[in-house]
């Protein structure tokens, strides 16, 4: 599906002004320190209102395939609000896996993702580390069954999820299954970035039958390439959004802020900072946009570097942010400090961006 420029400005301003009434700051921290820290409400609302969660879903499968720039626009607005929902984890991760095996399980479960069930993905190491080489969990076959044993660290959602797919190393290659979440243990991980939830999911001897198996071999291979594309570009997208509100908020607070009866702004080295950071941002927003479109072309080597850079700009970008904000930025009470730990979680989930741009390098070099 295309989506025009109008179109896409309509959804950024429809977005932008429903989360500034459903996720001001003070939701946010409200929803972070209380369990399951996911806004189920607000995930209800963005999938009945505004269709969010389908965005991500094929026509064909009961979804609006609105297509890789409005998924960014998407994964742009809920970035800048911090919006603790499970857009990554359902709508990017799980779609891209069930729409990439096809199949009966993906029928059953695509039109349901699109309605906004949840769904996550456990394919990385103990360590959260992505890649088919790096996977803890083990797969063997048992007659019609596959059994699985293993340990994925740091998995989205996991405890709010209502399917998993889970990925493992078996004999014969990597297999991926659809795995129901109460045959696994969930173990809720705490990290610095309270905004998402990340949990430690182990599997004990989990069976589950062949009909759940979405792929296997060279499929599985591709699947899993698939996931780890589209999951850097939408956390690309959630950085470019971040990124672009704390330069906003910079730049508002070196107006108010008066010091020697002038506001802040008006030194020279206060503006120079700003102007770097609206460099930054400006690139962070390009660079989301080239790895939305890189992702859905399948380019390992412009995804890896489009992506690394947006993730590195907003650590940047929430660093000098806190250095214009001054003392007030260091505090808890300060929303500064929220976008700074969502800006190093973004760098280092799902492989950091020196992982993204060794990932480049081994595509440069297969070619």
């Amino acid at each position: 599906m295309t989506t025009t420029r109008e179109e896409l400005s309509d959804l950024r301003a429809s977005l932008r002004a429903m989360l500034e009434r459903r996720c001001a700051s003070e939701r946010v921290r409200e929803v972070a320190e209380s369990a399951p820290g996911v806004d189920l409400d607000l995930w209800a609302l963005l999938a009945r209102d505004m269709g969010v969660p389908a965005m991500t879903v094929p026509e064909e499968s009961g979804g609006i395939g609105a297509g890789p720039e409005a998924v960014a626009v998407v994964a742009e607005e809920l970035g800048r609000a911090l919006a603790p929902v499970p857009f990554f984890s359902s709508a990017v991760l799980a779609t891209t896996a069930f729409t990439r095996a096809g199949g009966p399980r993906a029928a059953e479960w695509l039109p349901r993702l699109a309605e906004g069930a949840i769904g996550t993905v456990a394919v990385t190491g103990a360590d959260g580390v992505p890649g088919v080489d790096r996977l803890d969990v083990r797969a063997t076959v048992s007659g019609e069954r596959i059994v699985l044993d293993g340990t994925a660290g740091f998995v989205p959602d996991a405890e709010v999820a209502e399917v998993l797919v889970v990925a493992a190393r078996s004999e014969h290659g990597p297999v991926v299954a659809a795995v129901e979440p109460g045959a696994v243990v969930v173990e809720p991980v705490v990290v610095h970035d309270r905004t998402r939830r990340l949990s430690t999911v182990r599997l004990t001897e989990v069976s589950v039958p062949r009909a759940d198996v979405l792929a296997e071999g060279d499929s599985a291979v591709a699947l899993l390439a698939a996931v780890y594309r589209h999951g850097a570009a939408a956390l690309a997208a959630d950085a470019a959004g971040g990124a672009r509100r704390l330069h906003e908020m910079a730049v508002q607070y070196a107006k108010d802020r008066v010091q020697f009866d002038r506001p802040i702004g008006s030194f020279q080295a206060v503006k120079h900072k700003l102007a770097d950071m609206y460099v930054l941002v400006e690139g962070a927003a390009a660079a989301a946009g080239g790895a939305a479109e890189a992702a859905a072309g399948d380019d390992e080597r412009a995804l890896a570097l489009t992506a690394s850079f947006a993730v590195e700009a907003y650590t940047e970008v929430a660093g000098d942010a806190i250095q214009v904000h001054g003392g007030i930025g260091y505090t808890w009470e300060h929303d500064c400090h929220l976008f700074f730990k969502r800006a190093q979680l973004d760098e280092a989930l799902f492989g950091s961006a020196a992982w993204l741009r060794a990932r480049a390098a081994e595509a440069l070099t297969a070619v």
